[in-house]
């Protein structure tokens, strides 16, 4: 009789303990979501039709257009663009001994961009962009006693996000 009772009292006890625990349950809770999206930049650079096709012999009556270049960037403070030219912003012929060039000027959307072999800030943006584009155009003075060869320079650009 007295495991019956001892039992009872258990039984009681258990069942006061379960009603007890949801008395203090917290009736709200909260979860916290999150994710990171790193810093990206990209760039493409498209040329403009006659931009191998150059006619050094003359000297072009206004600028003529090169290249696209079209920046993305998803940094809040913005992002950079440098650019760096083989010749330092002169043409060069491919022929072994030829010392002739042909100087010309890089602009980006009608400002002058200073170009040597080193990269040279062309642009700084202070926010993010989804497409932003720049038409690039040079200007030269044509030489008509140039030697017949092939003439070039290749610019490299690079973006950098803040």
């Amino acid at each position: 009789m007295k495991f019956v009772k001892l039992a009872k009292i258990i039984v009681i006890a258990a069942v006061l303990f379960a009603a007890i625990i949801p008395a203090f349950a917290d009736t709200t809770a909260s979860l916290t979501l999150s994710g990171i999206v790193a810093k990206s930049a990209s760039i493409s650079v498209v040329a403009a039709p006659g931009a191998s096709n150059l006619s050094l012999t003359s000297t072009p009556s206004s600028p003529v257009t090169v290249a696209t270049v079209t920046e993305i960037c998803n940094s809040t403070s913005g992002y950079t663009v440098t650019v760096a030219s083989a010749n330092s912003g002169n043409l060069k012929g491919a022929i072994s001994g030829n010392t002739d060039a042909v100087a010309y000027t890089l602009y980006q959307n009608g400002s002058a961009v200073t170009l040597s072999s080193s990269a040279a800030t062309m642009l700084t943006a202070s926010s993010k962009t989804t497409g932003t584009s720049q038409t690039l155009t040079i200007n030269y003075a044509g030489n008509s006693s140039l030697a017949a060869d092939t003439y070039s320079d290749t610019l490299t650009f690079t973006i950098a996000a803040l």
